[in-house]
């Protein structure tokens, strides 16, 4: 059968039902205290700012990712959410009971503890079948729903083969098409329910690869409800829970995006850094980027060392800028800088600049000039000038990764980083309201945390992190998404050090050496 090109589904906002339920479990109470049968529950006011705030990253989709259809829960909360965020779009709307919340049959209504005090006998048989297959009497099991899910699949492969569709349902719903559309098993889908809790107007979606399959794109991703401060404290993040470990077979469920066409359509990589000492770091970073897959490169560096690192990448197109006395770059050198910036899908800021204020000016200069989709890479002295101005990208909308090292967190953090780097991580992207990939840790602001274990001591060598600066700008090039890229990035950047050990031992290679092994450890993954 014929695959959809996209799905997402949008957890309905904040409904008066999860505000009443969160209180009702907080004071132990039995009762929820619903005043609308389940179809009819509204969204909170809180709900409706977030439906709003999911209409805006809907508009802020390039045309080639907006969906082409939506399809709707008949319940109200979740039909509203879509009213709401699709307001405007003209995306054409139908509804589908198929969609609707796992019906609870006595148990609606009740809490946890409440459950346990009015039917014990059903609390003991849930504990026994496990909530899979467990099915409250006039109500659904989890089963129950993955059924009718299964035929919806199907209708819609059939009616809209080759489009992008996005539903607007219920959590349980989330979870339920991660099993089907993945083939998860019971064990690993009753493990994700342990381990998060489906956000309101949380976004999950897979897209096609190359071979028409569904792969994984985003879980439970609610950076747009962040940007626009339509999050609700304790309620948008995933349960706590340590960070996920990236292997092959995670990445491959998270398959990178594979363009077609010519080189545009793999997009265009700007370089922005590099004084009169320190050119390298530019011409590390954007061979990488090249090497990851990015159709075109630009290098923005020192005027000095602008003729240099042309010959030394011919493929690049490459701009100087104006120096201060001491051979930094200046800052905010205008044009051709900003015109570079405006039409690049990814700035990479920082390799090999060495002023801290004029960094500071050149960081103000390419926020101002990028387009807010423009992704942004920011490395070495752009994270110490973030550091002076933390609130420059809170809020701002924009996909951004951060690649500091320990000297780099430091600064960022306002003090020296404890032994849990998943934990600094994690305060990082919460702080800076960017994706950060920290010595093999990676946290998005949303929550979700990964960390690359493969990497070894061998990397600490100059220039290897502009080299993972490039790479993963190569990646987002391509289309990935912030966090996927990072992941991505973080283990090829590993692996290819490893590739490196039989030749030269586990210290002694040289980051230029790590650039030549890119391709082939992603495509070996």
């Amino acid at each position: 059968m014929a695959e959809l090109a996209a799905l997402w589904i949008v957890r309905h906002g904040e409904s008066t039902a999860n505000v009443a339920a969160t209180e009702a479990e907080s004071t132990g109470a039995e009762l929820i205290g619903l005043t609308h049968r389940d179809a009819d529950v509204p969204l909170s006011p809180t709900g409706e700012q977030q439906a709003r705030a999911t209409g805006r990253w809907l508009a802020e989709l390039p045309p080639r990712r907006r969906p082409d259809v939506a399809v709707v829960s008949p319940y109200l909360r979740a039909m509203r959410t879509a009213e709401l965020a699709l307001d405007g779009t003209g995306i054409p709307v139908s509804r589908d009971e198929r969609l609707r919340d796992r019906e609870l049959g006595v148990l609606d209504g009740l809490t946890g503890h409440g459950v346990a005090r009015r039917f014990p006998d059903e609390a003991q048989r849930r504990a026994r079948l496990g909530k899979f297959y467990y099915r409250p009497p006039g109500g659904e099991s989890w089963t129950d729903v993955a059924l009718r899910l299964r035929g919806l699949l199907g209708d819609l492969r059939r009616d809209h083969a080759g489009q992008r569709v996005l539903l607007f349902g219920h959590d349980a719903l989330v979870f339920l098409l991660r099993y089907l559309v993945e083939g998860l098993t019971e064990p690993e889908l009753m493990a994700l329910t342990g381990r998060h809790v489906i956000a309101n107007c949380s976004v999950t979606g897979w897209t096609a690869d190359a071979g028409g399959r569904l792969v994984p794109d985003t879980f439970n991703d609610v950076t747009h409800l962040h940007r626009q401060g339509a999050a609700r404290p304790g309620r948008t993040r995933s349960m706590p829970n340590r960070s996920e470990v990236i292997t092959p077979a995670l990445l491959r469920r998270w398959a990178l995006p594979v363009p077609t066409g010519g080189k545009e359509a793999r997009g265009t990589v700007l370089v922005v850094g590099g004084s009169r000492f320190t050119p390298g770091a530019v011409l590390l970073a954007g061979v990488a980027a090249l090497r990851a897959g990015a159709g075109v490169l630009q290098l923005a560096a020192a005027e000095s060392t602008a003729a240099a690192l042309s010959i030394q990448v011919p493929e690049a197109l490459v701009v100087g800028l104006p120096e201060t006395g001491d051979g930094a770059v200046a800052g905010r050198p205008g044009d051709p800088l900003d015109g570079l910036v405006a039409d690049a899908d990814v700035v990479a800021v920082g390799p090999g600049l060495t002023d801290i204020d004029a960094t500071g000016e050149l960081l103000r200069g390419v926020l101002d000039a990028a387009p807010k989709q423009t992704a942004l890479v920011l490395d070495a002295y752009a994270l110490g000038a973030l550091s002076h101005a933390p609130d420059l990208l809170v809020g701002s909308g924009r996909p951004v990764v951060l690649t500091p090292n320990l000297t780099e967190a430091t600064h960022l953090l306002g003090r020296d980083p404890g032994d849990d780097l998943d934990a600094e991580a994690a305060e990082l992207a919460r702080r800076y309201d960017a994706v950060v990939s920290l010595y093999g840790h990676i946290a998005a602001p949303d929550g979700r945390c990964w960390r690359e274990e493969s990497g070894d001591a061998g990397l600490g060598t100059s220039g290897s992190g502009d080299v993972r600066a490039g790479l993963l700008a190569g990646l987002l090039s391509r289309g990935a998404e912030p966090a996927q890229a990072a992941c991505w990035a973080a283990f090829a950047h590993a692996v290819s050090g490893q590739r490196l050990v039989p030749r030269f031992g586990r210290i002694g290679f040289l980051a230029r050496e790590l650039l030549d092994e890119i391709p082939h450890t992603l495509a070996t993954v």
